[in-house]
């Protein structure tokens, strides 16, 4: 989804912006442009933006307080903060002021009228509706849990990383479930805190990806019709390791509806089943397998 709303002239797309002082300027890994980010162009002048000749600094400070207050287990907090029960205080409101400094700065550097941020994290979109100086449009991209337990058994290489083999993170079906529920949850939060919301299913993304990005860019304020020719990744600093792949070919993962072995397939929908039958996915895999084929 990132890769096709970036073609459009007038977004942005940064990646998951939750870990661009750790992955990005710490661990100096590699943009999507190829280049380390320190080496960046991109990433350096926003850099100097918010901090001037000290980014280090910058983005050290900005990593302490994420790791203070950003973390999921920070959720009943931050719910409070962002629900008007309390403005943001201490550590939240330097991290809140930090946020919305590096949104600010990117949006200068790239002058475009949308920033496109894919982080998949929940208390991380809380956070941005405290920024004063950000407006943000929640898009809440649902896959089925099964589908998103099958993938995250799979051993899959981040080529972000330079120097060395690391691996991208691996869970149990149980696990995921149950933070599939929660992160799911959250972002209908996300949603009433920014008082604006748009959801839709990975299946129907896929089917028809054009129109599906068309109605966002609507939603957005951005027409539809000026769209790029190429949805190359320029300056992502995290994500899905496609934004390394010039090639653009969208067609649906079902392998997991034939695939899931039995404990794991029965394990992730007993965890899911009540938002799963919310968001109108059938429980038996052989329902499942009839509405795909249909």
């Amino acid at each position: 989804m990132s890769r096709m709303l970036s073609g459009h002239p007038g977004v942005v797309s940064v990646g998951e912006l939750r870990f661009v002082a750790v992955r990005g300027w710490q661990r100096n890994e590699l943009c999507s442009c190829s280049l380390p980010f320190r080496e960046c162009p991109f990433w350096r002048e926003i850099g100097r933006a918010v901090a001037g000749r000290r980014p280090g600094d910058w983005y050290d400070e900005f990593a302490v307080l994420a790791s203070r207050v950003a973390r999921m287990r920070h959720a009943p907090k931050v719910l409070l903060a962002a629900c008007g029960r309390g403005r943001p205080t201490g550590d939240r409101a330097a991290y809140v002021a930090m946020l919305g400094e590096l949104v600010d700065a990117i949006g200068a550097v790239s002058g475009a009228k949308v920033i496109l941020d894919s982080s998949k994290d929940p208390i991380h979109g809380l956070h941005l509706t405290m920024a004063d100086t950000v407006s943000i449009y929640p898009v809440h991209l649902v896959r089925d849990c099964r589908g998103v337990a099958f993938s995250l058994q799979r051993r899959r290489i981040r080529p972000e990383v330079s120097g060395g083999e690391e691996l991208m993170p691996r869970a149990d079906p149980r696990r995921t479930a149950i933070d599939w529920d929660l992160r799911n949850l959250l972002t209908h939060v996300v949603g009433r805190s920014a008082g604006r919301y748009r959801r839709i299913l990975y299946e129907e993304m896929v089917s028809d990806p054009q129109g599906a990005c068309g109605q966002l860019l609507d939603w957005a304020g951005l027409d539809p019709a000026e769209t790029a020719e190429s949805t190359a990744s320029e300056h992502e600093v995290s994500g899905n390791p496609m934004r390394f792949d010039p090639t653009l070919a969208i067609k649906p993962d079902l392998e997991w509806v034939r695939s899931m072995d039995s404990s794991s397939y029965l394990v992730s929908t007993a965890l899911g089943t009540p938002l799963l039958s919310y968001y109108g996915y059938p429980l038996s895999r052989s329902a499942v397998a009839a509405k795909l084929d249909a």
